[in-house]
Order: structure tokens, then C-alpha cells, then sequence
């Protein structure tokens, strides 16, 4: 017996963060608030954070934000394989569209001052 399931048996990103959003169904919809964490009569409410991700991997980083409705805003990764694993992840839909920069010495990032509620940093 193989330790591995069938590719068909896996869940994808997309299907797995539609599972856990399904888990709290009073934090769906119009009742989403739009801004930072804040207390409510209800509990915690969970509000959405724009990250850019430096040195962002094949992005794991990006979908644990993503289970936590934050929203990357773009990323840096100078692995010309990890940047083709992004690009994919983006084209089948894991992924929602954000620019992918190749080279954090040439990156520019005045132009996401005021835009990034938080920069992440990922492990080298």
C-alpha cells in the first residue's frame, strides 16, 4: 500500500479555504468588515490586510494569508522556479493576480508605501 493519495483525492488551496470560510458562515457576506482585527458583540471579526511578500517562495506564505482573507498586493523571489510556480499557482486560479518582481536589489518599493498593511519576509 502506497503512504501517497491519488492526486484526484487532494484538495486544492481554493477548495480548502472554501471548506474553513464555510466553517464560519457569520464572518461571510455583506457582514465581512473590510478593515483590521476588532472585537464586536459577536467575537473577533476578521478584517482584510494587503501584504507584500519579499522572498516569497513557491508562496505557502501567500495561501496561509490567503486562509486569513489577507490579500498580496505583489512579491519578490529571485528563484527563476519559484517564479514559474507562482505565475501557475496565479493561472489555475490558486493564486489571485499580484505583480511577481525577480530581484529584491532592484525592487522598488516606495511605490507600495501607504498601499501594505504588512511586509513579510520569508525564510531563506
Amino acid at each position: 500500500m502506497s503512504a501517497y493519495r491519488n492526486t484526484d483525492d487532494r484538495e486544492s488551496a481554493g477548495q480548502r479555504r472554501d471548506r474553513n470560510h464555510k466553517a464560519l458562515p457569520e464572518m461571510r457576506g455583506r457582514d465581512r468588515p473590510s478593515g483590521r482585527w476588532g472585537i464586536s458583540e459577536g467575537g473577533c471579526q476578521l478584517h482584510r490586510y494587503r501584504t507584500l511578500e519579499l522572498f516569497s517562495g513557491a508562496g505557502g506564505g501567500i495561501l496561509a494569508g490567503l486562509l486569513l482573507d489577507h490579500v498580496c498586493i505583489g512579491a519578490v523571489e529571485i528563484d527563476p522556479y519559484c517564479q514559474q510556480v507562482l505565475s501557475a499557482r496565479q493561472s489555475d486560479g490558486s493564486l489571485p493576480w499580484f505583480p511577481i518582481f525577480d530581484d529584491i536589489k532592484a525592487f522598488d518599493g516606495r511605490r507600495y508605501r501607504g498601499l501594505a498593511d504588512i511586509v513579510s519576509g520569508g525564510f531563506p
